[in-house]
């Protein structure tokens, strides 16, 4: 648990100075460990960082298949998003499409989901439709 602590820490700038690259350095060694929530920090953060040579589509992929078919309890419009991201990443765009409008159905039918994320969502929706991959990490 320290350690994806640290990984979310440096990911935000929080009593440290945000670090992307020590973030996912953190979030790593919290995986190798079991942490799903590292796993899931993985798969977002290397699919949708703005800085192109921290992005790793190989590995986002493994990380969001893992996610996809686990059982695991991440809410769905989250794991649908994050699977999104990561097709889009390998520039499969209709697949990112179709689970990008998983996740904002999924969104949608949850009463307690922000309007932030409806907002991310969508705008993830119209990139992937536009044929861009995503850059912008879950707030």
């Amino acid at each position: 648990m320290a350690q994806y602590l640290m990984g979310f820490r440096y990911q935000k700038g929080t009593e440290v100075p945000r670090d992307l690259a020590k973030s996912l350095e953190w979030y790593r060694k919290a995986e190798e460990n079991g942490h799903v929530g590292a796993m899931m920090a993985l798969a977002r953060l290397l699919s949708t960082l703005p800085e192109g040579e921290m992005r790793n589509a190989v590995e986002t992929l493994k990380w969001a298949n893992e996610l996809y078919g686990s059982q695991v309890q991440i809410p769905e419009s989250i794991r649908q998003s994050t699977f999104a991201c990561a097709v889009a990443e390998l520039g499969r765009f209709d697949e990112a499409i179709e689970f990008q409008r998983l996740a904002l159905n999924a969104v949608t039918a949850d009463t307690n989901s922000s309007t932030t994320l409806l907002t991310l969502y969508k705008s993830r929706l119209a990139s992937f439709e536009n044929h861009k991959a995503s850059r912008e990490p879950l707030p």
